[in-house]
């Protein structure tokens, strides 16, 4: 069973530090559409 972090406009710097802290989450991007 794979965990998944769903992120709406986070910055690069943010993303790095949840890799670090939840390894085991697989991480999914949401791009708006403005």
């Amino acid at each position: 069973m794979n965990n998944i972090l769903f992120l709406t406009k986070v910055n690069d710097k943010y993303i790095e530090e949840i890799k670090r802290e939840m390894p085991d989450y697989e991480i999914v991007y949401a791009q708006s559409e403005e």
